[in-house]
């Protein structure tokens, strides 16, 4: 296993899209699960979207962060809340008009789902628990349909079981397989119309016209609006948190917006930026008052905001900021 330092309860998603390959959100262990299954060719399943949630049992540690807020605080009510979700599991949803099945499950607990799993530090023994995890849950979703669901995971759960067989002859053979498997991913995703990777269930058939590049949609871009941490958690809890503030979110996700450093820039755009556009894709528009404050926000904190941006990036996240910047003008201007 990778050495790791304690974390908190997490809950690991690994997505499987379309009819026929996996996808893992988040970094760690299941991502390059996810990329080396795919060698086995695709998967098809029955099935529009396959979900897994793996929820792992952490220690509590006091003060958790993450991008800027407190995941994890220790309250006796955080623990209670955690406690009761874990204690109902496995879970199942199976929507079987949209065809779409969704799992939570017990994940193993010697595996580290964080993003301290690195290619340069990922091991045989994570490999073969993450496989091992993955064809376990599988075979249960099996189990748990009938053949009138029209569901078939035996080619899946086959691949599964095969990777958590599969010998390298040492931790440097599975990095380089680890390595190519990543390119041929990459490689096959950009070759595909990148609209097809992307899923629109649940969001408005106008917001497409004017979020209407792929990026904007993506789940796992820190420079989309909801493909960073906290974006993702308030589309996540839409029906919660739509109608709140950006600072009565600020309070909810525990975050202090009171100084003016870097961090604090990039926490209020991500929130302006994940109400605002998170009202175009639920509900095809956003009210033209929100759009105003994301648009001001944007101007007054990207350039400090940019500090906590990597050289590498840095490109990107202008252009990102011009672009969701132009988008915003043209509904205030409306």
């Amino acid at each position: 296993m990778s050495d790791s330092a304690p974390v908190a309860d997490t809950a690991e998603t690994w997505c499987i899209f379309g009819h026929h390959y996996p996808r893992s959100f988040g970094g760690g262990v299941p991502s390059f699960v996810s990329d080396l299954m795919e060698e086995d060719g695709r998967f098809r399943t029955g099935l529009a979207v396959l979900q897994l949630t793996f929820l792992q049992r952490g220690e509590y540690v006091p003060f958790h962060f993450a991008d800027g807020r407190i995941v994890q605080d220790g309250s006796d009510g955080q623990r209670d809340r955690w406690e009761q979700r874990f204690s109902s599991l496995p879970k199942r949803k199976f929507q079987r008009q949209k065809r779409r099945l969704s799992l939570e499950l017990r994940g193993d607990p010697r595996l580290d789902y964080s993003d301290s799993v690195y290619l340069t530090n990922i091991t045989r023994e994570d490999v073969r628990i993450g496989a091992e995890m993955l064809r376990d849950a599988l075979t249960y979703v099996q189990s748990t349909l009938k053949r009138a669901d029209g569901v078939d995971l035996a080619a899946m759960i086959a691949a599964a079981a095969s990777l958590a067989r599969r010998d390298w002859p040492s931790d440097e053979a599975l990095r380089e397989s680890c390595r190519r498997a990543y390119e041929l991913d990459r490689a096959r995703i950009n070759a595909m119309d990148p609209w097809s990777t992307i899923d629109m269930h649940g969001f408005h058939p106008e917001a497409r016209k004017v979020l209407d590049h792929p990026s904007d949609w993506s789940q796992s871009d820190d420079l989309s609006p909801h493909g960073n941490d906290l974006g993702a958690d308030i589309l996540g809890g839409w029906s919660r948190l739509k109608n709140k503030s950006v600072a009565a979110l600020a309070l909810h996700f525990e975050i202090d917006l009171a100084s003016d450093d870097a961090e604090a820039s990039m926490v209020r755009i991500r929130i302006a930026q994940a109400l605002a556009f998170g009202h175009i894709k639920k509900s095809g528009a956003c009210p033209k008052d929100l759009a105003v404050l994301a648009l001001e926000i944007l101007r007054a904190d990207a350039e400090r905001a940019g500090q906590l941006v990597g050289p590498e990036h840095f490109a990107s996240w202008q252009a990102a900021c011009a672009r969701y910047q132009s988008i915003l003008e043209r509904i205030v201007g409306q």
